[in-house]
């Protein structure tokens, strides 16, 4: 799979399984953004150095990101920082205001993957990711490269 000018954004890069992902995307081409509080080993095009609890530092990031994107990918490790439920529960809210703050910058068609533990919130994201197109799904960390493969390959129409 060729994924080529394809801008892909991954919260959560520092983790084993964002890295991973970021990895697998520069490996078929794609442009990445590495959001996450420490520098992933993994090489990505652009890191934004982001607390996922710190709406500030969010809305920071917010203001760099690209228009264009065609796919935000939310990674949290279970046995990463998050041990207890209630920080789970901030990254989660965070990732989630990040998406909300930035619907305007991904493309129609394009995608938001909440890879497990993070939750699918369906109806619950605010704006207007549904009549743009945009479309929300949760996976299971063992499947996460095969679907955001799959994703990536479907088609996706610029933003404006």
């Amino acid at each position: 799979m060729d994924m080529t000018g394809q801008t892909v954004v991954v919260t959560g890069a520092a983790s084993a399984t964002g890295e991973s992902m970021v990895r697998r995307l520069k490996a078929l081409g794609g442009i990445v953004i590495a959001i996450d509080s420490k520098r992933p080993r993994a090489s990505a095009d652009i890191y934004l150095q982001v607390d996922m609890s710190d709406f500030d530092s969010i809305n920071e990031a917010v203001d760099v990101l690209p228009c264009g994107i065609d796919m935000l990918c939310n990674v949290k490790d279970k046995n990463s920082r998050a041990a207890c439920s209630d920080e789970l529960s901030d990254y989660a809210l965070g990732v989630k205001t990040l998406a909300e703050e930035s619907l305007a910058l991904i493309n129609s068609g394009g995608w938001i993957v909440n890879i497990a533990p993070l939750p699918e919130w369906g109806t619950t994201l605010n704006g207007s990711w549904h009549e743009r197109g945009i479309r929300v799904r949760r996976v299971e960390r063992n499947e996460a490269t095969a679907h955001i493969e799959q994703y990536l390959s479907s088609q996706i129409t610029p933003c404006y």
